[in-house]
């Protein structure tokens, strides 16, 4: 044993006990310990880090107030041999003051050291894998009843995972056994990657760097996501491991694919302890397992095909992203005085991998709770761009191109500096572009104003969103540089049939006329909303009656047609 890298922690209120402890420790053969000195239990108790000291001598006069389990390996200094009650403590030895020299010294450093060495060999055997050196179960169930505890006094949520490797057993079958033990050994080594370590329960140098997750049977690991902000993080976490695990592993110099699947359980509702918490991610697992390969589950007890369906949307999201798959729609507004295109809204949309094209409103909310809400916004921004460049391409010119800003991202100036680079990086002129701003964005958010003053500096037209739903807004119009009002969609449908709803529309269109504000009707969805805004003398229209969104190439048929009988304008009209 090098005792010169053996560093000691003395506690005892005797300053001339720790001298002679510390001339003793220099008259030690071959070579000699650090010792540090703290004189009261305050100052024991103070120290963060227990575990710099290889040993504590403790004066039994610290033994109040002082929990003996922080200090370990610990030897007791005490001033009697007939103090028979100081063998009872958690202690690795006694040292009698009244016999003490340097070859007792020595031999209870020794002795406590070589007895710490082999207690934490039989823990190792006792408490960790011995294939992945990673708890086992029964090491990890403490810990997990202990972060339990601290999520549910702090009210923290926290989550469950539990990995299952599906083909390991044909693994073991076409390679062998050692094949299949290298691939465990493999797995939980991508896993070290995704989850973090955490301070020990009990002090003790096998205990530094504890992992949160360990293996609790042949092909199955356990995960603890113990300090989780949002219900959707340990979502995210599963997809990233699940996407790391099917990165080839190399068995007998071939490499082979794994597919895995995760099932997920998050405290407080989904179980009130932790077994009810870890049956409840078992059961998550079996459903995920029967989906399908490399999916991951939420135990839901109330909808679990809604929540499978969840899980689903956001895996194709995120490839729809990966891939730039996204799509956009274009919906186009007609002129009521010349029946021409003047202007579409660009509106997203993704094709599911079942076929349906499925529009944003069934999961914008999920993008925005994802946190890809802007990176979502920058695709669709550069779909725009290339789709105005392909209609041009085709001989037209194309109508103003509408976007819609949320109010989170009203808020963001460099968001929208990203923006005017994606545009200005496809060298389109930024007139050929419109935002659109709902009167909330104008509310919610304080910077909203100097934003759009910012827009209109750089040439972009603006216009108001669901105008009329808002409060705030008319008193605003009076100085916000806007181009134009929509009509908030709300007033649409009673239009006809409700004299309240057909005046107030009436004077939103009077009130833009006022102000030289083109006014927008949407969601126009029959001739009788159409003949009224006409009458009403509205700017422009758009809904399912003029046309649905469509794709970029069926929009660009129809501005190719702009000329012709077949043209939007006429289409309308033969409806009327």
């Amino acid at each position: 044993m090098d005792m010169n890298k053996i560093k000691i922690l003395v506690a005892t209120p005797d300053e001339t006990e720790f001298i002679f402890l510390r001339d003793l420790n220099v008259k030690l053969k071959d070579s000699v310990c650090e010792m540090v000195w703290v004189k009261n239990p305050e100052e024991l108790n103070k120290i963060k880090d227990a575990e710099l000291f290889d040993l504590f001598l403790l004066r039994d006069s610290f033994l109040s107030g002082t929990d003996l389990v922080d200090f370990y390996p610990a030897v007791l200094l005490s001033d009697e041999q007939g103090d028979k009650e100081s063998l009872n403590l958690p202690v690795f030895d006694v040292i009698y003051k009244n016999s003490l020299n340097a070859e007792i010294l020595s031999r209870s450093i020794t002795y406590s050291l070589d007895k710490k060495l082999l207690l934490d060999r039989i823990e190792v055997l006792s408490h960790y894998d011995s294939l992945t050196k990673l708890p086992n179960e029964t090491l990890f169930h403490h810990y997990l009843e202990f972060y339990f505890e601290s999520a549910k006094r702090e009210r923290r949520i926290m989550a469950l995972l539990i990995l299952d490797i599906n083909n390991l057993e044909n693994i073991n079958k076409q390679f062998g056994q050692i094949a299949g033990d290298n691939v465990i050994k493999q797995v939980a080594q991508r896993l070290r990657g995704y989850v973090r370590k955490v301070d020990p329960i009990v002090r003790g140098s096998i205990r530094r760097n504890l992992t949160a997750f360990a293996r609790v049977g042949k092909d199955e690991f356990i995960i603890l996501l113990g300090e989780i902000k949002h219900t959707a993080d340990a979502s995210r976490v599963a997809e990233r491991i699940i996407k790391a695990m099917q990165n080839p592993v190399t068995v007998n110099n071939s490499d082979i694919s794994l597919n895995v699947n995760i099932g997920i359980a998050l405290y407080p509702q989904d179980g009130e302890n932790t077994q009810i918490l870890e049956k409840h991610a078992t059961e998550a697992l079996a459903t995920a397992k029967k989906e399908g390969k490399n999916l991951f589950y939420h135990w839901d007890n109330k909808i679990h095909t809604h929540s499978l369906e969840r899980l689903k949307l956001e895996s194709e999201i995120r490839e729809f992203i990966e891939k730039d798959k996204l799509l956009c729609y274009y919906q186009p507004q007609l002129d009521l005085k010349t029946f021409r295109i003047t202007c579409m809204e660009a509106f997203l949309r993704i094709a599911r991998k079942n076929g349906k094209i499925l529009p944003a409103s069934k999961f914008i909310y999920v993008i925005e709770e994802m946190g890809l809400i802007n990176e979502v916004a920058e695709k669709v921004m550069h779909r725009t761009c290339r789709d105005y460049i392909t209609w041009k391409n085709q001989g037209v010119k194309p109508p103003i191109i509408s976007v819609n800003l949320s109010p989170h991202q009203i808020g963001q100036e460099d968001f929208l500096k990203k923006l005017f680079t994606i545009i200005k990086g496809y060298k389109l002129p930024v007139q050929a572009f419109a935002f659109e701003i709902t009167e909330r964005s104008i509310e919610e958010e304080d910077e909203a104003v100097k934003i759009i003053e910012a827009l209109e500096e750089e040439g972009f037209h603006i216009l108001i969103d669901d105008f009329g739903k808002g409060s705030s807004t008319l008193n605003n119009l009076r100085f916000l540089p806007v181009e134009g009002i929509k009509i908030d969609q709300s007033f649409m449908k009673p239009l006809t049939h409700e004299p309240r709803d057909a005046a107030i529309v009436r004077s939103i269109i009077d009130l833009g006329k006022f102000l030289k504000l083109g006014v927008v009707a949407k969601r126009v969805e029959n001739a009788d909303q159409f003949v009224f805004l006409r009458e009403a003398d509205c700017d422009l229209v758009q809904g399912d009656f003029i046309s649905p969104p469509v794709p970029a190439s069926e929009l660009g048929s129809m501005l190719l047609n702009e000329n012709s009988l077949g043209s939007l304008g006429s289409i309308v009209q033969s409806k009327l």
